[in-house]
């Protein structure tokens, strides 16, 4: 009995022990979770990466912990890293991972369905992300195909249930975002010799439609993004239907943030077509929404479990005491509405105004040569950073046409522009010949415009709205041409300044800037495809459409290297650029595997080449972070020898005050407010909220590292030359003072006797 007793004692005792062993192993896992997730936050991606493949984990690691792994190197556009982690996650316990993949298929087509159940849908969604920070569409393209071609969970009973690794809301926003990232191209050739359109309005299309059939449960965020491309598309009716989809779906106070949104996007397109009556229609069912009081992420959660469906924010997940978060929240999108709320004020005073109907083919005009696109996606990438300078080569001479036509709304301009016979030039006529069909005793013009363009149909375009091809033969734009061509007014000419806005943003700085400034060229070139057509409709939706501004949607380092003459370019402006991490950069010994970011080595390298010789190339870079400033600066100054660049000197910025000095005095970083000095022209007595949007948004606090009143400026120049004279704030040489000897005499004692007594 003794014996039993002690057995029953050993066996309660092993129980205890292994429920400890358990809950110690638990814990661990989520220590691994949470260090895995601040190192992705701070995008410190080579420490994420080894603590993860570390021998000491292989007992607790899982699949949620790569997950945060992918989404580690998704932030950090370190893609490669992030399907390495996604293909060992396929093949956990198995020797060989590497398999043969086929020809033109993804890594993920030729994998039977049992490795795709291995890897989470965050771990998917992750890789998704990289692919649109990257811009690599087609790959997204193909992957949410594969993910919702895979068959959903069911219960016992035959019914659908709810399964985790199914795609859901949050998979498909990303790819939504993705493609209001990218504009619609041509794909990689993976479609077995069949020309396919990527990315766009072509892959939200398709993803809407996949998700309707797989019946994902959609959220306010979903049909933002989707009416927002289309609106950019000028596919406006499908547009407005959309919202009355959402207005049934959703409650209206949940919608108000996201109805705004939607209703300037289409009221911006219908100005676009000429259709007035309807800007103004739309752009005051945007005012109706921008008093009400902006819903809560608690108010929007609890609206959702009612309708039991996924949370309505975007796939953002609450968390307890993130009372900052909310706050941060809260003041971006209250600045957000403030924003639209302005340009549904402007849009409203256009269509009043006697010059609100714009010229049919003045806008396709426009479009065909103030409006290129080469690549997109939602923020720079390794890839970039690495690039090898000066190896790439342009073998495509010939312009595209693909992104203009079916994302940037040039097909539905032409048609609008075909319809009217008697307004259709000749020429437009024989590119796309037109017949007629009798429809209701009425003749109906059958257009059949394509949605992919041939090269002969591209050159024509080219001819028709701009008289010649648009790039040289080396694959430089030709500036001369584009900025000629349509100009009423005729200041824009061919040696005019050449300036260009890398990081661009919405465009508020350079429009500004062209208008300031009509003798100038103004080049704006941003990777987010949504924000180059804001910047183009900025340009053009206004009383007089800016002629000397052309917007570009490519990597900065790669049109660059690319698509810019050597030595053409009067300046170079970066404005408030986006920081690798808020904290990288303060030491030197941080200079160790630096997170990809817009103002790398190989970016300053390739803009000294592009800038004029003899001191007339200018490269001015403005931030309001103090940190990333000085990080910039070392950098710049360590390569100072390698370049013909060199550091403006105080005697040339009169107006600006010089606070730190790098590279033994070769480079100087200034505060002060940007001037005529570094080439920045101001409107005196101008608006003090800023003059771009993130400028405007950092003035409201939402920035931690940002400062709401300093700007610190980093300027250089090429070398040689003369030195210029500083100039003043309203624009105009600043001229010395003559002062006699006795004048200048009791100035000085002035000035040491101020010094003593301070």
């Amino acid at each position: 009995m003794a014996t039993n007793k002690s057995f029953r004692g050993r066996g309660m005792e092993d129980q205890k022990s292994e429920k400890e062993r358990g809950h110690t192993k638990h814990q661990e896992k989520l220590d691994l979770s949470e260090k895995l997730r601040q190192l992705s936050s701070q995008k410190r991606r080579k420490e994420c990466l080894d603590l993860y493949a570390s021998p000491i984990n292989d007992a607790i690691r899982d699949g949620f912990h790569g997950s945060i792994v992918v989404d580690c190197c998704a932030r950090c556009g370190d893609i490669i890293e992030a399907e390495n982690t996604v293909i060992d996650m396929m093949h956990a316990n198995k020797h060989n991972k590497q398999t043969q993949q086929r020809d033109g298929h993804f890594f993920w087509t030729d994998e039977p369905l049992s490795y795709y159940k291995k890897v989470p849908i965050q771990a998917w969604t992750a890789l998704l992300k990289g692919y649109a920070h990257k811009g690599e569409m087609g790959k997204a393209d193909s992957l949410f195909g594969y993910l919702c071609s895979t068959t959903p969970a069911k219960s016992s009973l035959g019914k659908k249930r709810k399964q985790n690794n199914d795609p859901n809301v949050r998979t498909l926003n990303t790819v939504l975002r993705g493609c209001m990232w990218t504009a619609t191209s041509r794909d990689d050739g993976r479609s077995n010799g069949v020309t396919k359109l990527i990315g766009g309005i072509m892959t939200a299309s398709r993803a809407w439609e996949m998700a309707a059939k797989r019946k994902i449960a959609l959220d306010t965020s979903s049909y933002e993004y989707y009416v927002t491309i289309l609106a950019q598309s000028l596919r406006i009716e499908t547009a407005e239907r959309m919202i009355g989809q959402m207005k049934i779906e959703f409650e209206p106070n949940v919608l108000s943030e996201s109805l705004a949104v939607c209703w300037v996007a289409i009221a911006r397109a219908h100005l676009f077509l000429g259709r007035v009556g309807d800007a103004a229609r739309c752009a005051q069912n945007a005012q109706m929404y921008f008093g009400r009081k902006l819903p809560t992420e608690e108010s929007t959660r609890k609206h959702e479990e009612g309708r039991k469906k996924h949370a309505t924010t975007g796939g953002k997940q609450s968390k307890n005491g993130t009372s900052r978060r909310e706050h941060s929240n809260h003041l971006f999108r209250s600045h957000r509405q403030s924003e639209l709320r302005m340009e549904a004020s402007c849009i409203e005073n256009i269509c009043s105004s006697k010059c609100a109907t714009l010229d049919t083919e003045f806008v396709a005009r426009s479009m065909v040569t103030r409006l290129l696109y080469f690549c997109g996606g939602g923020t720079t990438s390794l890839d970039a950073m690495n690039a090898d300078d000066g190896s790439e080569e342009c073998n495509d001479f010939s312009y595209s046409f693909d992104s203009v036509w079916n994302s940037f709304g040039l097909k539905e301009t032409l048609q609008r522009l075909i319809e009217n016979r008697n307004e259709t030039p000749s020429e437009l006529r024989f590119i796309f010949p037109t017949g007629e069909k009798k429809k209701n005793n009425r003749k109906m013009h059958d257009l059949g415009l394509p949605s992919i363009l041939d090269d002969t149909t591209c050159a024509k375009l080219q001819h028709h709205f701009a008289g010649g091809c648009l790039f040289d033969r080396t694959g430089c734009v030709d500036f001369d041409r584009i900025f000629s061509t349509g100009d009423r007014d005729k200041k824009c000419h061919g040696g005019a300044p050449l300036y260009l806005e890398l990081g661009s943003g919405s465009g508020d700085w350079a429009c500004l800037q062209a208008q300031l400034n009509p003798s100038g060229q103004y080049v704006t070139v941003e990777l987010r495809a949504d924000r180059v057509f804001q910047t183009f409709a900025k340009g053009m939706l206004r009383d007089m459409p800016l002629t000397n501004l052309c917007c570009v949607g490519s990597e900065c380092g790669s049109f660059l290297r690319q698509r810019i003459r050597t030595g053409t370019v009067d300046a170079i402006f970066v404005n408030h650029p986006e920081p690798p991490t808020q904290t990288h950069g303060v030491n030197e010994a941080d200079q160790s595997d630096e997170p990809a970011h817009m103002l790398n080595n190989k970016m300053v390298i390739s803009s000294a080449k592009c800038l004029k010789p003899d001191g007339r190339g200018r490269l001015i870079i403005v931030t309001d972070n103090l940190l990333y400033a000085q990080h910039i600066c070392r950098s710049v100054s360590k390569l100072l020898s390698q370049v013909d660049l060199v550091g403006v000197a105080p005697r040339e910025v009169h107006d600006l005050k010089r606070i730190e000095s790098f590279g033994h005095g070769s480079l100087n970083l200034y505060e002060g407010n940007p001037s005529i000095s570094v080439d920045h022209y101001v409107v005196k007595g101008g608006p003090s909220n800023g003059t771009s949007y993130f400028d405007r948004l950092w003035r409201t606090g939402a920035g931690k590292h940002a400062d709401m009143k300093r700007r610190y400026i980093i300027a250089l120049r090429t070398k040689g030359g003369k030195s210029r004279e500083a100039g003043g704030s309203n624009g105009t040489p600043k001229k010395r003072k003559k002062r006699s000897e006795e004048k200048q005499r009791r100035r000085n004692e002035r000035r040491l006797k101020r010094k003593l007594e301070s």
